[in-house]
């Protein structure tokens, strides 16, 4: 008797375990490198996935040292495919894919570097074909959208810079087409720039506090990359602290926000009228929790939390989100006890096909886990929030708003390629100056004219190969070109 009652005593306990760790969440699988000796509470970082074209599903997942390619396409049994040390060495890193590629970067310490990853040998193996600091040298996230990587808070060449955008039509070759610049193409400071979110163009940056207010969510129009146009931003709103990242919702109409601060909720913006945003609701599962990085599909907002694993709630009605699930991935933390501050689930991803969702916990690895609660009924553009393989080119929009400046008749620049000695030909517009700028965006030749000149030669003979733009600046306004010196 004694023992069936001591049988019952530790089975209610172990259920009552359970229920404080998981509601409609079930961990499959927690992977844990080999390489990598356990306990450190700080040892693992980012998360992002890819699924190659024969259907199969990857975590692409950063401890201090490195980054994994794990396959958990057999949920139960994840696999790593392979590791690569590098990109610096500290507890940032972030991770983004376009097409059949990763890219990485890492932030706070020295020895940092752009890494880019070609995917397209897996299962069997992934091949780094970059690995330079000429674009970054220390770097805190990255976002993708269209053709286009965003780099925020980025350094390079001992020069930082709030953000950059590359082009990255040609994956295996990028090269800088603009940003924002502090005080020289966009108004105030944001040097304390930490994240961003980006659709068709238009960016959703985080900004931490800083000395000249510019903190908060500043929406800007980035269709022409060299000119950022500020649309609205949002900084008075409740429980505000350091605004770290957002996302959008399916249907465009809101953005899930996070601010990385102890007792900050979680906001839910209206961005219907981005000259106007207002946060309509806030929700937390404990009013100390901090919220990391935030998305949402189908209507679920899929959130990562220091101390509370991963937290998931319904907001197919902005205005009363509700909680449908969580899962803690360290159960040694939270429930109140939040210090250290920034221990526990850094990042998730939920867009697999395969409904699952992959997490990194700081201390404990990957988890695969799943959500096996209810999904609300709503409706929305996936390519909204997750965008890949598209068909608008940055050159293409580049050049299309420049020519929407003005007309420039007959302009062309001649041989192109050309060994090192290209000529500009200008009919009827006078060119007042032509600057030409090498793809990290530096510039390497400035010549003004200000008469009317037909035939303007250019001599790149001295420069290395590659691609390089040039500038011509009108009375009416400007043009780009792209040129190839063979």
């Amino acid at each position: 008797m004694i023992k069936n009652i001591l049988t019952v005593i530790l089975s209610l306990i172990a259920l009552t375990s359970f229920a404080q760790q998981s509601m409609n969440m079930t961990e499959v699988s927690n992977f844990y490198p080999s390489n990598v000796t356990p306990g450190n509470p700080e040892q693992f970082n980012d998360i992002w996935g890819y699924v190659a074209p024969d259907g199969r599903e990857y975590a692409i997942f950063g401890s201090v040292s490195g980054t994994y390619f794990i396959d958990v396409t057999n949920a139960a049994s994840p696999v790593e495919i392979d590791y690569f040390s590098g990109g610096g060495t500290g507890i940032w890193r972030d991770f983004k894919t376009y097409k059949h590629y990763a890219f990485g970067v890492a932030d706070v310490t020295s020895g940092n570097t752009l890494q880019i990853f070609d995917l397209q040998y897996l299962p069997d193996s992934v091949v780094k074909i970059y690995d330079d600091n000429t674009f970054s040298s220390n770097c805190h996230n990255i976002h993708v959208n269209n053709d286009r990587l965003y780099i925020v808070s980025n350094t390079r060449g001992g020069s930082y810079y709030p953000l950059d955008v590359l082009c990255i039509e040609d994956p295996e070759n990028p090269y800088l087409i603009g940003g924002i610049r502090n005080g020289i193409n966009v108004s105030g400071n944001y040097s304390t720039s930490h994240d961003a979110f980006v659709h068709d163009d238009t960016v959703y940056l985080s900004v931490y506090f800083n000395n000249t207010g510019n903190d908060g969510l500043h929406v800007f129009d980035m269709t022409d990359p060299e000119n950022p146009d500020l649309i609205g931003s949002i900084q008075n709103y409740p429980v505000a602290g350091i605004n770290h990242a957002s996302w959008m919702s399916s249907d465009g109409t809101h953005l899930i926000m996070a601010d990385e601060t102890l007792t900050s909720p979680i906001k839910m913006v209206d961005i219907t009228d981005l000259s106007n945003m207002q946060a309509i609701s806030t929700f937390a599962p404990n009013p100390g929790a901090i919220a990391h990085n935030p998305f949402i599909k189908d209507c679920l907002a899929i959130i990562s939390y220091y101390h509370e694993g991963v937290q998931i709630y319904d907001v197919s009605n902005p205005s009363t989100p509700t909680r449908v699930g969580y899962f803690d991935t360290d159960t040694t933390i939270g429930n109140g006890n939040y210090s250290p501050n920034y221990r526990g689930c850094w990042g998730v991803y939920p867009y697999l096909p395969s409904g699952n969702i992959i997490a990194a916990d700081r201390k404990n690895g990957l988890f695969v886990l799943t959500y096996d609660g209810a999904y609300p009924n709503c409706s929305g553009d996936f390519d909204k929030v997750v965008e890949v393989d598209t068909t608008k080119y940055c050159e293409d929009t580049v050049t299309t708003v420049a020519l929407n400046k003005f007309t420039a008749n007959n302009i062309e620049i001649y041989p192109n390629p050309s060994k090192g000695i290209f000529h500009v030909i200008s009919d009827q517009n006078i060119i007042n100056e032509i600057a030409v700028y090498d793809i990290r965006g530096l510039e390497i030749s400035r010549v003004k004219t200000n008469i009317y000149k037909r035939d303007i030669q250019l001599d790149l003979s001295s420069e290395e190969s590659g691609i390089y733009f040039v500038h011509l600046f009108f009375n009416e306004g400007e043009k780009r070109m792209k040129i190839f010196k063979e």
